[in-house]
């Protein structure tokens, strides 16, 4: 007993017949749903190479490789039937990828209300958005076969939102399906079976809100009992469970997933919106009839809120027409060819392709109007002799299980045009124009391009040529014409000339022989002009005289008697030989010191087939002829002179000549020999010493300073017209300044030499400190023996200037013994030096330096000398610069010096007085110091010493 029949038994004893026959419906749909769910899975299919995988994701090669999918993915063998990111069918005879506007008040949709099962001729349609979830942009279906001959299809389409459940329709008609705008939107379909047509079949995909597969159901359209659903007697009736196991495959997106061509705007598809499926189109008929048999002709896609037969239909994509044979038969499509006379040939590729389970027993072709016979009447693939088309040949195909299914095709032959040909002469060497009718065809055969019969190097005689015309319909017809080839007389064989261009008019041309007087010769120009008279075979040679220069002269021979058939000579030039290229002369300047020292420059010479020859102002050839190097040619070891050319002589016949430019050789300007004043510089300030000029000539000299052993010494300067200084020179004797003109002479002058000296410093002073008395506030110092003329300073012991010294700062002494500088407050310290003839001395300071002495005043006490205290130097280490920062509990001249690793002496940092408590001294020194070196304080016999370290940046 079957699970419904025990069912049954149990549940009528319950229950009365109306509601036992209610839950029984629902459950036999529930039971054959679930039956049917297939989830993802590959289809064993040959196109696209690896199968084709129904995992919810569009790309090959992912997630496993060697697995085909809509579009190309990571490298893999898998192959693809979109190109991307176009998403443009690689075939567009098997795959389909169609567009549905989306969120936009232009989109096509369904009137509010039909239902999925209405006859299709009812319904209407609008254009305004729809609900993101029922919404379609995308939808995808592509036909393909297994290696077991099945044929498949492969669907796909998306929706804008997961949010809700969505059910999209593929459905396959038998006859046309079109939407009309006007003068009502609606559809208009052929189907006779109440809008269909018997045995149409819908695929439907259940995208449910979180499904983790695609819902899948196939329902067939068929006879069922009138009623008010099925007003026709016709519904779709559910078929789901009656698919064979492994012929379904189904599954959505479980995951985001890319699509390169885009959907709503966006290039990746949201969890749940994306379902595809593939379904054994063969298996699926095989279980609605093992001998169905169906020419699909429209595929309509299209949402609907739900599964029930009366679900509420939303949007749609505008049906596509196609053309597919479905079933066990399959003729081929219809062929029209082009008539081959008598008979015509045509291939034949049936298929037969069996339900599964089943098997083919036969297959035949037979004529079921018209007359034609076959290769082979038996095999699935031969060729049929039509003699009498159009003619229809039937395949009937028988399997196992007793299916005798047929498929026709028509085979139409087509007529091509009348075609007839001209027949032409024409002489060896030439060409003619071939004619036929009716116009517009082509010719062919040998020695023709396009419509022209090429004669050259044909010997005489009967050639033929064939012209084919294409009619509109696409076929031909054929006629020959006769091509009668003439003999030509001989052509001459001609010989050109070279003239000078300086030489116009007169070229030659002649020939090796001519022809008998029967033959008359007309010289051509290249403009196909005639050239003087015709001149009449002598059967000797022929010559042309007087002719200008040109390319292209011919000959062309005409025979008497054969007013058409003539021959052409080769063709010759009259080439002008240009006179060689002028030379552009460039003469030159030399100094009045080197006599016969000119040169003659050249712009570019030509090849050594041209001879140079210099001539002077008297027209005298200067030297040897030169012959041309392809580069400049310079004369040299000339004379002053002017008007010196060159002729330039080409080669033999023509030796053509031009003349040059004249050029002169001149004498070049010397420049006036600078007049320099030397210096004097204090011993104090070395490589300060300047040489100077009264003036000197113009920016186009340069002037070097060279010194004694006439080594340069800095840069040249530019002459300015005024008077030039060299700065910073060391002491020297013999210096002195070369002028250099201007190029390319260069000529020079030679200075006068002078020197930079010495000049001594003058020594410290001689000065007595004078301290203040007991009721003294300020202390005096007076300056012994000055010197008469000598500038003496005074200033404190930082440097400072003294406020209110008396007589003043700066005093400059008369001849007399002594002078004072007074008023200077206690404590400040001083500094006097002089200056004696720009130079400086050295400072004397309290105690510290030559010649300082201090006035004797009474001393009371003798205050002990106490230690110092410390010296702090920073920053340490230090760049450039560096503070140090004195403690000292005495008071006393003193000084604060830097010395370098070796014990040398690099700085004094103070010299003067140092009174006690804390003061500072700063330095800065240049970054090219040594980088380690050590301090030394000393005040009196003390001194304190520490190490510093400078970091050069």
């Amino acid at each position: 007993m079957t699970l419904f029949h025990t069912f049954s038994s149990q549940f009528l004893k319950r229950y009365n017949a109306t509601s036992f026959c209610i839950v029984f419906l629902l459950l036999c749909f529930s039971f054959l749903h679930g039956l049917a769910q297939p989830g993802p899975g590959t289809a064993p299919v040959v196109i696209p190479t690896g199968g084709f995988a129904v995992e919810g994701n569009l790309q090959a090669n992912t997630p496993a490789t060697g697995i085909g999918d809509w579009l190309p993915g990571p490298t893999g063998a898998g192959g693809n039937v979109l190109l991307s990111p176009s998403g443009l069918p690689v075939n567009t005879a098997t795959t389909f990828h169609l567009t549905d506007l989306y969120s936009s008040s232009s989109d096509n949709n369904f009137s509010g209300g039909l239902k999925f099962d209405q006859n299709p001729n009812q319904w209407t349609w609008v254009t305004n958005p729809v609900g993101d979830k029922v919404d379609i942009n995308n939808a995808l279906f592509h036909f393909t076969k297994s290696a077991n001959g099945h044929q498949w299809i492969v669907v796909a389409a998306d929706r804008g939102s997961n949010n809700g459940d969505a059910y999209i329709d593929f459905e396959f008609l038998q006859d046309t399906l079109s939407i009309v705008s006007s003068p009502t939107k609606k559809f208009v379909s052929s189907g006779p079976d109440g809008g269909r047509t018997k045995n149409d079949f819908v695929l439907t995909l259940a995208l449910t809100k979180g499904g983790s597969s695609a819902g899948f159901f196939v329902e067939r359209w068929q006879a069922v009992p009138v009623s008010t659903q099925a007003p026709a007697g016709f519904d779709y009736v559910d078929r789901t469970a009656s698919i064979p196991a492994g012929s379904t495959f189904a599954s959505v997106n479980t995951t985001s997933v890319p699509v390169a061509f885009g959907a709503f705007g966006s290039t990746t598809y949201a969890t749940n919106t994306f379902a595809e499926a593939a379904v054994d189109l063969t298996a699926l008929l095989g279980s609605f009839d093992p001998c169905t048999e169906l020419g699909i002709k429209t595929i309509f896609i299209k949402t609907k809120e739900s599964q029930s037969p009366t679900a509420t239909i939303v949007d749609f994509i505008t049906p596509q027409p196609v053309s597919v044979v479905l079933g066990v038969a399959d003729a081929g499509v219809n062929q029209s060819v082009c008539s081959g006379g008598a008979t015509t040939n045509f291939s034949l590729s049936g298929s037969a392709t069996p339900s599964p389970g089943d098997a083919l027993q036969s297959s035949t072709w037979s004529v079921v109007s018209g007359a034609a016979t076959f290769d082979n009447a038996s095999s699935l693939t031969t060729i049929a002799h039509v003699t009498s088309a159009p003619a229809t040949i039937r395949l009937t195909v028988k399997t196992n299980f007793g299916c005798t299914v047929t498929d026709d095709v028509v085979l139409s032959t087509i007529a091509g045009p009348t075609v007839s040909a001209d027949n032409k002469s024409v002489c060896t060497g030439n060409t003619v124009a071939l004619s036929g009718s009716p116009a517009g065809g082509t010719w062919s055969g040998a020695n023709v391009s396009g419509s022209t019969f090429n004669a050259a190097a044909l010997a005489p005689g009967n050639y033929t040529a064939t012209y084919t015309v294409t009619g509109t319909n696409g076929c031909s017809g054929s006629a020959n014409a006769t091509i009668t080839v003439v003999a030509n007389p001989s052509a001459l064989l001609l010989t050109g000339s070279a003239i000078c261009t300086s030489a116009a008019g007169t070229g030659t041309i002649t020939s090796s022989t001519s022809g008998g007087s029967s033959i008359s010769y007309q010289l051509y120009n290249s403009s196909n002009t005639t050239v003087q008279s015709a001149k009449t075979g002598t059967g000797s040679a022929l010559t042309w005289s007087g002719l200008a220069a040109g390319n292209g002269y011919y000959v062309i021979a005409t025979a008497s008697g054969s007013a058409t058939c003539s021959s052409t000579s080769n063709l010759v030039n009259i080439t002008t030989v240009a006179n060689p290229a002028a030379l552009v002369l460039t003469g030159s300047a030399i100094c009045a010191a080197t006599p016969n020292t000119g040169t003659i420059s050249s712009s570019a010479s030509g090849n050594n087939t041209v001879s140079y020859q210099l001539y002077d102002g008297t027209s005298s050839p200067v030297q040897a002829a030169k012959a041309g190097t392809g580069a400049a040619l310079t004369w040299s070891n000339l004379p002053t002179g002017n008007g010196y050319y060159v002729i330039a002589t080409g080669p033999a016949p023509t030796n053509c000549t031009s003349n040059s430019n004249a050029v002169n050789v001149v004498v070049g300007v010397t420049p006036a020999a600078l007049v320099l004043s030397g210096s004097s510089i204090c011993v104090s300030a070395p490589n300060t010493g300047t040489v100077s000029s009264a003036t000197s000539g113009d920016n186009t000299i340069s002037y070097q300073l060279y010194n004694a052993a006439n080594a340069p010494v800095q840069s040249p300067k530019a002459g300015t017209g005024a008077a030039l200084t060299w700065s910073n020179l060391p002491t020297g004797t013999g210096y002195y300044v070369i002028g250099t003109g201007p190029a390319p002479t260069s000529c020079t002058s030679t200075s006068n030499t002078v020197d930079v000296s010495d000049i001594a410093n003058p020594s410290a002073p001689d000065v007595t400190y004078v301290p203040p008395a007991c009721t003294e506030v300020t202390f005096k110092v007076t300056v012994n023996n000055p010197a008469a003329g000598a500038t003496y300073t005074i200033v404190d012991k930082n440097g400072a200037s003294i406020p209110g010294v008396s007589p003043s700062s700066s005093v400059t002494a008369a001849n007399s013994n002594s002078f004072t500088f007074s008023n200077i407050p206690a404590g400040s310290g001083y500094q006097v030096s002089v200056s004696l003839n720009g130079c400086q001395s050295g400072a004397a300071t309290c105690g510290a330096s030559q010649g300082a002495r201090i006035a004797k005043q009474p001393v009371t006490s003798s205050p002990e000398i106490k230690q110092i205290t410390s010296v702090k130097a920073y920053p340490n280490p230090f760049s450039t610069r560096i503070k140090f920062v004195v403690n000292s509990e005495v008071s006393g001249n003193g000084n604060l010096d830097l010395y370098n690793l070796m014990g040398q002496k690099i700085k004094t940092v103070y010299q003067g007085y140092i009174a006690a408590g804390s003061q500072s001294f700063e330095l800065t020194m240049t970054a090219k110091q040594v980088a380690n070196m050590f301090y030394v304080l000393r005040i009196g016999n003390k001194k304190m010493s520490g190490k510093i370290m400078q970091i050069n940046p």
